[in-house]
């Protein structure tokens, strides 16, 4: 459980990412680290998710999105290493890029899937653990290539999400 942490005589706010461990998801745990918020990094990664913990003074939580019970227990987990309370949660779904360009449908057909769902249930279960005034922000990348971003699974997937 992390330490009650104290701004300016204020508890600090909680914020929960999935995706955290990487890319996007690492840069968020960052910045809401810098702007004083205590900081749950969850990931499947969960060696990655250590390490941004690490940097940011927060916590590594392991989470398999696209599982119910385990985003169930994430939250949980999550609400008691941050004292208790959840006031922000962003849900960060990966690039599907390499799973796209790979030539492996199926293996697309997963993480298009694991995206929307774990969003899904990310949003669902979140929503239920926090205050009236948290946020959430789910976030989809955007292509690599902006070219072809109006084609590109990412936009895709962001048109799933939104």
């Amino acid at each position: 459980m992390l330490a009650e942490a104290v701004i300016d005589d204020r508890i600090a706010p909680s914020a929960l990412v999935t995706g955290g461990a990487s890319s996007i998801g690492k840069a968020v745990c960052e910045l809401l680290s810098k702007n004083g918020y205590l900081v749950a990094v969850a990931d499947r990664d969960e060696v990655g998710a250590r390490a941004v913990a690490d940097a940011c003074g927060g916590v590594a939580l392991p989470v398999d999105v696209a599982d119910q019970e385990s985003v169930v227990a994430l939250v949980t987990r999550a609400r008691e290493a941050l004292d208790g309370r959840l006031d922000a949660m962003a849900i960060v779904a990966p690039g599907l890029e390499v799973a796209a360009n790979s030539g492996d449908v199926l293996a697309f057909v997963r993480e298009h899937a694991r995206s929307i769902i774990g969003t899904h249930l990310c949003i669902r279960e979140g929503a239920q653990a926090m205050e009236r005034g948290a946020r959430i922000c789910a976030i989809a990348p955007p292509s690599a290539n902006a070219a072809e971003a109006s084609s590109s699974p990412s936009s895709a997937l962001h048109a799933a999400i939104c």
